[in-house]
């Protein structure tokens, strides 16, 4: 598994430095959206939360409203309820899933850069990712941006490893 992640056999020497490449992206994103919070805005993410509240069996807020787009984004609805029915409904829970989403993606961008370009490119590229303002700005609220972003870092970092693989590069 070390092997596969970039660490080889040098593991414990290298390991502080590719953690510090992952770490500091994400805790500099982690910082700049908790100093900059925007909290709760009252538009899409109560509609998400209604949505996660009548999936796990409320009522929600307006149950005589006709369907909306924001009923079929289950990429978010779903987290949210399993993210609710864990640790409740309140204006905490529902600034966890934006807010771990673009610190995961933070992290994974400097991995992917750092294991595409080398770790100079990755700490700058994933340091980059922190300071956009839209990051920033939507990082606590609880709209699809910052899970979609996640999930396109994902499946790219799936891609590397398996194109890696393939080709005996890793």
């Amino acid at each position: 598994m070390l092997r596969r992640l970039g660490l080889g056999s040098a593991a414990p020497r290298i390991l502080g430095r590719r953690a510090a490449l992952v770490l500091l992206p994400a805790l500099a994103t982690l910082l700049f959206a908790v100093t900059f919070e925007q909290g709760m805005r009252g538009t899409d993410d109560l509609d998400y939360a209604d949505d996660a509240i009548a999936l796990l069996g409320g009522e929600g807020s307006a149950p005589m409203l006709p369907p909306h787009h924001h009923d079929a984004r289950l990429g978010v609805i779903l987290p949210l309820a399993a993210l609710f029915f864990a640790v409740g409904t309140s204006d905490l829970s529902i600034t966890i899933l934006p807010l771990a989403s673009t610190v995961l993606t933070a992290a994974l961008i400097a991995w992917l850069a750092g294991r595409v370009f080398g770790s100079r490119v990755g700490l700058a590229g994933g340091l980059l990712y922190a300071l956009i303002p839209m990051t920033v700005d939507l990082a606590t609220v609880c709209v699809p941006e910052p899970v979609l972003s996640l999930a396109l870092c994902a499946a790219t970092a799936f891609y590397v490893l398996s194109a890696e693989d393939r080709h005996g590069i890793a």
